[in-house]
């Protein structure tokens, strides 16, 4: 049997697991789904059983759904469905679903025609109010910062999530700081930011912001002292 007969015969089981009652089928469906689609022959077919799963009632399948759609995105030219259905998952009931939408969308955002909306899902998921999602919105924005139409708030948005009550949300952001430095637009208030960030509560955050210089952040004419170290003692 060809590669391309056992393609379909793959394909024609994952439509029928996409429809099953058994939820286990159908996270079995989205799993193949994950790791086929790129080979699928019908591509039409696999997004229409990919956008039944991604409004599957069980958050398992909406949460694998929502990874296949990385694939979807990059691979498909007629994605309009795939980049709806992931716009949806973001708004999710169930905080690990957007976990997954918030992760998917930071693989696709370049390939995504409608860079406003998905700059918007973005920065509303940085005031998500799961500490998880927080913390991929942060590591998202350090990877798609260079596309994102409002680099200003988005700067914005990681100096806020320095102050997150989560340590991990806020060490996560100000690993960011320093790899987004140079797409900035007012690199003066950005520096006047990591400046006064160098004081801050948490250590690790005092000295993420003080080692951006050693990464390749030019110094900004100033008179004074430049960006100053540490000057607390870390606890």
């Amino acid at each position: 049997m060809s590669y391309w007969c056992l393609s379909l015969t793959s394909q024609a089981k994952i439509h029928k697991m996409a429809f099953s009652e058994d939820v286990d089928q159908r996270i079995r469906a989205s799993t193949l789904l994950e790791d086929e689609f790129d080979s699928l022959e019908d591509k039409d077919r696999a997004l229409q059983d990919l956008h039944r799963l991604t409004d599957d009632l069980d958050s398992s399948v909406r949460w694998i759904a929502a990874q296949v759609l990385r694939s979807a995105l990059q691979s498909v030219s007629d994605n309009n469905q795939a980049w709806q259905d992931l716009h949806r998952l973001t708004s999710d009931q169930d905080s690990s679903v957007r976990w997954s939408a918030v992760q998917a969308l930071g693989s696709v955002f370049q390939h995504v025609l409608d860079k406003d909306q998905a700059w918007h899902d973005l920065h509303r998921l940085t005031s998500d109010q799961d500490s998880n999602v927080r913390w991929g919105a942060a590591q998202v924005l350090r990877s798609v910062f260079q596309h994102v139409p409002e680099k200003d708030q988005a700067w914005q948005d990681l100096i806020r999530l320095t102050g997150d009550r989560y340590r991990d949300v806020r060490w996560n952001a100000a690993q960011s700081l320093g790899s987004v430095f140079q797409h900035v637009l007012d690199k003066d208030q950005a520096w006047q930011d990591l400046h006064r960030m160098t004081n801050d509560q948490d250590s690790y955050v005092r000295r993420s912001c003080s080692s951006c210089p050693k990464i390749g952040i030019p110094a900004r004419p100033r008179q004074g002292p430049g960006l100053a170290g540490p000057t607390q003692t870390d606890p």
